[in-house]
């Protein structure tokens, strides 16, 4: 922060290590006035605890894909409870909306498959028409394949991906919020929760850490924390597997699929599975 900037994009897991590390305490971060976190989910805690850091400044959130630009923007003169529990509302020129399975929408602040529309969404994959034709609904919205709400003010909260659902016996577990949880205990550097195979049940949830220097953790120890942190038992990881480093992309997300192989190469060395 020497050359004092004013404006800083940052994805969630560059602040994240940032804040975990504690490279911003301290720090003289008066000449920020806007910080945007972009890139993969962003727990609203997160925002707040930058946003604690900066006197001037404001955090909001941008939300895109490959596949199209900035279809949600925070809006930095709005209260500071909006900008850091909701990413924001639709950009000019482009619609959001959150859908149930079948493609009806849903009531405000209730959770289904985030879809958008507008101008700088792409027109599809280039000689594609079967990935285009389970990309798009008929009537042209593109399906994103995060789950979100959506206020009745048209502000949207993404609160994970559908492929991330863990089907524990017919009962489905969205990890990004206990993911968020986990990666502020002590010992943990990251984490991430992935489906592991289980005969009787389908899927079972598997917690994978990057440990801090010198940490240990125990399954058994991570389920006391959890439940001290109110928890219900019906969310609580059965494996835990401690990883080097996460499979991360170049922007900096995990690679759920790749970790989701790791998990199954060491599945018979790790913790036990909590009954």
């Amino acid at each position: 922060m020497k050359e004092n900037p004013t404006h800083a994009f940052l994805a969630p897991a560059h602040l994240a290590a940032l804040l975990k590390a504690g490279l911003l305490d301290g720090s003289e971060l008066g000449h920020l006035r806007q910080v945007i976190v972009s890139g993969s989910y962003c727990a609203p805690e997160l925002k707040r605890s930058l946003q604690a850091k900066l006197p001037h400044g404001r955090v909001f959130e941008l939300w895109g894909m490959t596949e199209t630009f900035a279809v949600l923007l925070g809006n930095p003169d709005e209260p500071s409870a909006l900008r850091q529990d909701w990413i924001g509302r639709a950009t000019n020129g482009s619609e959001a909306r959150v859908v149930d399975s079948n493609d009806r929408p849903c009531p405000p602040n209730s959770e289904g498959e985030f879809q958008v529309r507008g101008c700088s969404v792409f027109a599809g994959y280039f000689e594609n028409d079967v990935a285009n034709s389970d990309l798009f609904t008929a009537d042209g919205w593109l399906r994103t394949g995060d789950l979100a709400v959506m206020s009745e003010s048209g502000h949207v909260r993404i609160t994970g991906r559908l492929k991330d659902i863990i089907n524990r016996g017919g009962i489905k577990l969205n990890p990004s919020d206990l993911e968020a949880l986990i990666d502020r205990h002590e010992c943990v550097e990251q984490s991430a929760i992935v489906a592991m195979p289980d005969p009787i049940l389908g899927e079972r949830a598997c917690c994978c850490v990057v440990l801090k220097p010198d940490k240990d953790l125990s399954l058994e120890a991570l389920c006391v924390w959890l439940e001290a942190q109110g928890v219900a038992k019906l969310r609580w990881p059965e494996r835990l597997v401690a990883v080097e480093a996460m499979p991360m992309t170049p922007t900096r997300k995990i690679i759920k699929s790749a970790l989701a192989n790791l998990v199954r190469e060491k599945f018979a060395s790790h913790d036990r599975v909590v009954e």
